[in-house]
């Protein structure tokens, strides 16, 4: 038996023929068809014609071609169709947090879903819910396979000192970071942005430090963004996560961004 892992028959040129084509599967030897979805559109079709025929399954996302739409609400409706049809209950709010956590990124996402169901399949359970935990267990799973250790080295230990030792700063845990140590930190904090206004990271650095502990001086803090941009920048495109520019701090990477979050921020 063959399965035609590939189908688009909502297509224009045949969507009117669609009971006579799958009356002629069992004829040309087809067990099964996957219709893909490329947009929002096609993938609510794709899902309303497998449930129309038992040997039809749906295949939810977006094409490359349809980038401009990867909205968070775009995400998380095919977070919601994708998981319903594999009957895993999502509640909204797990579904809302998987398209934050993709930062737009289709990609990101795909990993993110595909490492959920393998934590379900571990988890042996019969009642397939996505709770909390299992929804972060994945998230940390999904980092194991990016290769952004030594990036986040490089902007930990940032410039050499040539000798020199850095003023640190007391964070409200206790520990002792330096500039470059906070700044990593900052952008790995809540909420997941892709970009940063300057007074947004000094904010968030802020924040991270004791009340009584002495803080960067914003003069300070701008010195240390662009000296971090040129560590980077002079090494391969791997390490080229980052811009700053105009005031505002550039995450180039949603993969890097979601790996710093849940992978790499503490290494």
């Amino acid at each position: 038996m063959l399965i035609d892992s590939h189908a688009h028959l909502l297509d224009e040129r045949l969507r009117d023929n669609i009971p006579a084509i799958v009356a002629d599967f069992a004829k040309n030897d087809v067990e099964m068809s996957v219709e893909i979805g490329a947009d929002m559109d096609s993938s609510r079709g794709a899902v309303k014609l497998a449930d129309s025929y038992k040997n039809i399954y749906a295949a939810v996302g977006l094409h490359p071609e349809s980038a401009e739409s990867f909205s968070e609400d775009d995400l998380k409706e095919i977070a919601k169709l994708g998981f319903g049809k594999l009957n895993i209950s999502i509640e909204d709010s797990i579904a809302t947090q998987i398209a934050v956590e993709s930062l737009s990124s289709p990609q990101l996402m795909q990993y993110i879903c595909l490492n959920i169901c393998t934590m379900l399949e571990m988890s042996g359970e019969e009642n397939r819910q996505i709770r909390q935990e299992i929804l972060e267990t994945a998230y940390h799973y999904t980092t194991a396979n990016f290769e952004y250790g030594d990036v986040v080295s490089l902007m930990q230990k940032g410039p050499n000192t040539r000798g020199k030792c850095r003023n640190t700063f007391r964070a409200v845990n206790g520990e002792e970071h330096d500039i470059y140590e906070l700044i990593v930190k900052s952008i790995a904090e809540n909420p997941p942005l892709m970009k940063l206004a300057f007074e947004d990271v000094k904010e968030r650095i802020y924040r991270l430090l004791a009340d009584d502990s002495k803080k960067p001086s914003p003069q300070m803090l701008r010195e240390s963004l662009a000296k971090l941009k040129e560590l980077l920048y002079g090494r391969e495109d791997i390490f080229k996560v980052l811009d700053w520019k105009e005031g505002s701090l550039y995450i180039l990477d949603p993969l890097f961004l979601f790996y710093l979050r849940w992978g790499g921020a503490h290494q």
